[in-house]
């Protein structure tokens, strides 16, 4: 809102707005009034704002008020223009539990600032599933039970508080049995449905040749950035307890989709600094369920005798068509099973071997003088082939020519005047955006001796001490301006430097590495799932996975089988929302995505693992609980070690999986294959699964059994010696930092760039 008066001294503006938004797990809502008055060189003006955040589910409150009021006057004296100008305001800033904030004013001679509660990092937990099922999903119902004669198979037994699947008779109903749940349709027509409370991820009817995919969601008060795994398999059955093949009774079955809420299913987390965009706050075109609709009869048994006297008919002139020139080809074998067209497309259209037919058909069609591209970019397409196209397609098997698939020059088309030719639009490509960097420093190199770390009274020492210097930079890729591209300049990374970018998810991009000091590439997706870890020697070029929206760079000069991990006094780089990075290992907590660095606002920067792992707590059903941690190590790791804080006599309070090229998200299926007890700590090894000749890393989830066990450290051991009896002192870990002391450190420097 903008309004501008004209008064009989001076003039006055006034601008505003306001903005509200209601979902399942918060409310927004917020303003601003900003007032000017100007009256030749006299200006005043006021400025107010507020914002307020509340989520139910966890509880969590943040609130914003500011106001400003000032003027100024500018005059001329001797000749020389000055401005006097005096400006007061204050802001609240509330946020909890605990409640906490400040209060600040800022005077033109002077600001402070007056803490209110602890001043404490606020207490703000992800959900357990038990918490978001019993907060979220519907109750039971028992106005309307399920007809006896369908059946849900489910991998888990269904709660009989929580009625997620849901029958609905849309047509064709003629009474109902509530004794015997037995529902009376009609023989035809009738239509029944069969809805999903949670999105489904693959929807399938048993031995009726039906499967339909749905659209990737997560689970954001959980903060579950991975595809959800929700199969919904149906089953129909007849009297005997056979299952009904319902495509060969003629009943068609379509597919329910619809809207979920965004606050529920999606993968980003919320912004709390701004109010939701109203098209991002459903998640179009989600799978939730099946109609089940007979229209037609199937006969069964004689057909009766066909009256000939229907087909008698007159002879006409005989008239050829232009039609009837034109030679006639079979078309090519159907397609065997159209119901998978979205995923055989997504598997498919990026293969080598189609893409060499694809581009053979274009050619053909440019020597026809069609106007057909060149070895076109379908990433998009195998990603989301369900969000493109808007109904499964009619496919066929590509490489049926009528010429033997030889491609040869037709007869031009005459040019049409007055019709421009259809050009082929390509979004803009952005280059990738320098974020942080971090600096490490060795302030003094302190070798421990065996006989210091052979026994843990604490946990072991680090090799050396180090400082480190963390630089963020403001630039972003949505604050890009259009005719301004970033200069893709070489970054110098150095042992244990990181360099962070942000990239366009729409690009290819690459890393290149120039200097004498390997380095690790990580990248990841725009929700901070990991998408690759790689290792590469100076000198060389990685093209990072499709998709990319993140790239971190970090320099590595140690020796490539030393011990790699994290413990409870690592100094961690928070690389995103999601991951922590330390030399050679990833650690993610349950509640990361809520933990902030101590003293900011932020989701990157320097933080220890201690914090981290003091607020690993999330909201189960009967309150806090220890959430899970995991952690990804490089593939040259034999054994995982996990150090707890206790002394234990057994592995049942300790869930730990291990696999290769993957994080795991279930705990305990792994076991230990040797434990270590020392001064009240408990280390568990683990051996690691076999791993492919493509898997760059392990990941390790371990969650404690019990609110009494702590783990404070997790190590990738490379060597089989490091678990025959001397594992402490093979448990010592060491920062790479730039030795102030050497003559020399090796480096090398990173150009990411995007096409």
């Amino acid at each position: 809102m903008q309004w501008k008066m004209d008064i009989a001294v001076g003039k006055i503006s006034i601008t505003g707005g306001v903005y509200f938004a209601l979902c399942p797990t918060a409310i927004m809502a917020g303003g601003y009034l900003n007032v000017s008055y100007e009256l030749g060189p006299l200006s005043a003006w006021l400025n107010a704002y507020a914002n307020f955040l509340i989520e139910w589910k966890p509880f969590y409150f943040n609130v914003g008020i500011g106001i400003t009021v000032g003027v100024s006057f500018g005059t001329t004296i001797a000749g020389v223009s000055i401005t006097l100008k005096a400006e007061l305001g204050a802001k609240l800033n509330l946020e909890g539990p605990p409640t906490h904030g400040s209060i600040e004013i800022n005077w033109y001679v002077i600001s402070f600032t007056i803490p209110i509660g602890s001043g404490e990092a606020r207490k703000d937990n992800q959900l357990t599933w038990g918490a978001f099922e019993q907060s979220f999903l519907p109750k039971g119902s028992a106005q309307q039970p399920a007809p006896k004669n369908v059946m849900l198979k489910t991998t888990a037994d269904a709660s009989p508080q929580q009625e997620i699947v849901k029958w609905n008779a849309d047509s064709g109903l003629q009474s109902t049995n509530a004794d015997s749940a037995v529902w009376m349709v009609n023989p035809v027509p009738f239509s029944v449905s069969v809805q999903s409370a949670i999105p489904v991820s693959l929807l399938k009817v048993s031995n009726s040749q039906f499967e339909e995919s749905g659209m990737a969601v997560g689970v954001r008060p959980m903060g579950f950035i991975n595809n959800l795994d929700a199969p919904f398999t149906i089953s129909i059955v007849d009297n005997a307890g056979n299952e009904v093949d319902l495509s060969a009774r003629g009943i068609a079955m379509t597919a329910i989709t619809n809207g979920a809420p965004s606050a529920l299913w999606s993968k980003d987390m919320l912004d709390k600094k701004q109010a939701p965009d109203a098209k991002t706050m459903l998640i179009e075109g989600a799978l939730f369920g099946l109609t089940i609709n007979a229209n037609r009869y199937v006969i069964e048994g004689n057909i009766p005798a066909f009256n000939i006297g229907n087909l008698e008919y007159d002879n006409n002139a005989i008239k050829l068509l232009p039609y009837a020139l034109v030679p006639n080809y079979p078309a090519a074998p159907r397609y065997p099973d159209q119901n998978r067209s979205y995923t055989i497309i997504k598997q498919s259209i990026m293969n080598s071997g189609v893409i060499t037919k694809r581009n053979a058909v274009f050619e053909a069609l440019r020597a026809s003088g069609i106007n057909a591209p060149e070895n076109p970019d379908l990433s998009v397409m195998a990603f989301a082939a369900e969000m493109i196209l808007q109904d499964l397609p009619v496919i066929a098997r590509l490489g049926v020519y009528q010429n033997g698939g030889k491609p040869v020059k037709g007869t031009p088309r005459a040019a049409v005047r007055g019709i421009k030719k259809a050009s082929i639009s390509q979004k803009e490509i952005k280059q990738p955006v320098l974020q942080s960097i971090l600096k490490r420093y060795s302030t003094r190199a302190v070798l421990k001796s065996n006989n210091n770390i052979k026994t843990l009274n604490d946990i072991p020492l680090y090799t050396r001490n180090v400082r480190a210097k963390w630089s963020e930079k403001t630039a972003n890729l949505s604050s890009q301006n259009e005719n301004e591209t970033p200069s893709p300049d070489f970054i110098t990374v150095h042992d244990g430097g990181i360099a962070m970018w942000e990239t366009d998810v729409n690009s290819i991009a690459t890393v290149n590495n120039e200097g004498s000091l390997p380095v690790l590439v990580f990248s990841f997706n725009k929700y901070g799932e990991i998408t690759s870890m790689k290792f590469f020697e100076s000198g060389s070029t990685y093209t990072l996975p499709a998709f990319t929206a993140q790239v971190v760079v970090q320099g590595y000069g140690q020796d490539v089988d030393h011990t790699a991990g994290w413990q409870k006094d690592t100094l961690l780089s928070k690389i995103n929302p999601v991951w922590a990075l330390t030399d050679r290992a990833l650690i993610r907590t349950q509640n990361s995505q809520r933990i902030l660095i101590p003293g900011t606002k932020k989701q990157t920067g320097l933080i220890d693992t201690g914090d981290l792992l003091k607020n690993n707590k999330v909201m189960g059903v009967n309150g806090l609980e220890p959430g899970w941690i995991q952690s990804l190590f490089p593939a040259s790791s034999k054994y995982i070690a996990v150090m707890t804080e206790s002394i234990m006599e057994g592995d049942d309070d300790l869930l730990v999986t291990i696999a290769a090229g993957e994080i795991p998200l279930k705990t305990g299926l792994s076991q230990p294959v040797k434990s270590f007890v020392e001064n009240g700590k408990t280390t568990f090894v683990y051996a690691v699964p076999e791993a492919k000749a493509t898997d760059s890393f392990y990941g390790v989830i371990a969650k404690p059994g019990n609110e009494n066990l702590n783990i404070i450290g997790m190590y990738g051991l490379s060597e089989t010696k490091e678990i025959s009896g001397q594992i402490w002192e093979n448990l010592s870990l060491n920062y790479g930092a730039i030795d102030l002391e050497a003559s020399h450190n090796k480096s090398s420097a990173i150009q990411v760039t995007a096409k």
